[in-house]
């Protein structure tokens, strides 16, 4: 892993991933959903708008398409995507420019938007109670910190709807 992440360092994107994808050719299955992770928190650590979205690629395709009902992996992706936009929010306020000379403001836009359709996706998976009202508060605490009291009531009632549905 070390390798990836001088190569993810300098910019060697396509490098970084050959040696990715070659060391799954030396290990076994149950090693596969770490090396990802690993090497996606590298990406996500980058904090480029590259390096976020190549991370956002590996994620939807290669662990959330494979495993979509192992909700540990989403909670580590819309941990990662709060952590970015938490980043991005710092460089907002400070006045810090993007890399590729994207506003900040654009980039804020995109990666609410991208989260909340994240969170909209969990809450249509079929899960157990307990998971489900972990993903409505981490969906809440979101819209608390960066959404608005309309975006709030609106997740409030999809809860209320989903203890509703559950009762039936």
């Amino acid at each position: 892993m070390a390798y990836h992440s001088f190569k993810l360092q300098r910019a060697e994107r396509a490098a970084a991933r050959e040696s990715l994808e070659r060391s799954f050719l030396s290990c076994a299955n149950e090693d596969i959903i770490p090396i990802y992770l690993n090497y996606i928190s590298t990406e996500y650590n980058l904090n480029s708008v590259a390096a976020i979205g190549s991370a956002r690629d590996l994620f939807e395709n290669q662990l959330l398409n494979k495993y979509p009902k192992r909700t540990d992996l989403w909670y580590i992706y819309v941990d990662k995507e709060l952590k970015a936009l938490k980043r991005i929010k710092e460089q907002q306020s400070t006045h810090q420019p993007t890399e590729n000379g994207t506003s900040n403001d654009v980039l804020m836009e995109n990666s609410l938007a991208h989260l909340r359709n994240i969170f909209l996706r969990l809450i249509a998976m079929k899960t157990n109670s307990t998971n489900m009202k972990i993903i409505f508060k981490k969906f809440l605490n979101f819209e608390m910190n960066y959404g608005s009291a309309e975006s709030q009531s609106l997740v409030k009632a999809k809860a209320k709807e989903y203890v509703e549905n559950l009762m039936k």
